[in-house]
């Protein structure tokens, strides 16, 4: 029976009667299949799951953009609703938005964050998901999935996305 890896557009499924790895365009290459048992192997062996995981973890780059443009922005077709549930559940706005990247940025790069999965996709990035207690501009605590991702050639996590969980 196929496992299945990672998740979004980008759903691998790993084989264990002839030990490949698919895609949605067919079968990856070895070295996808390699970078996969890597990943297994790094989630397998933990003793924590936590950010310390992800390599050069301490230098990840949380940009301002993924927040005044995407996240809390109103206006973005694709953030908008990120944007509702952030200011409702939360309080956060793009006026306070440093409020909320500081958390998750200190929680990444102290190593605290709470890792729920690594997935790579078939373009070759990397993602780690974490779950990070956050404590809102309105007083609240809730839940934030942050997703901080490595592409082939870059050395420094950067931050994907991030939404209240």
């Amino acid at each position: 029976m196929p496992l299945k890896i990672g998740g979004g557009n980008h759903m691998q499924e790993y084989d264990p009667s002839n030990g490949r790895y698919s895609c949605g365009t067919g079968f990856c290459s070895s070295a996808y299949k390699k970078s996969q048992l890597l990943l297994d192997s790094r989630l397998i062996g933990a003793k924590e799951s936590t950010s310390k995981i992800m390599p050069n973890y301490r230098n990840c780059v949380t940009p301002d953009e993924k927040f005044l443009n995407y996240s809390l922005d109103e206006t973005n077709s694709i953030g908008k609703h990120k944007a509702i549930v952030y200011k409702k559940v939360l309080g956060f706005t793009k006026n306070n938005y440093s409020l909320l990247k500081n958390q998750i940025h200190k929680a990444i790069s102290k190593g605290s964050a709470k890792l729920v999965g690594i997935s790579k996709n078939c373009y070759g990035v990397i993602k780690y998901e974490y779950i990070i207690s956050v404590i809102g501009a309105n007083g609240n605590v809730a839940n934030v999935v942050a997703v901080y991702g490595i592409g082939e050639k870059s050395t420094k996590p950067i931050m994907i996305t991030n939404y209240v969980k």
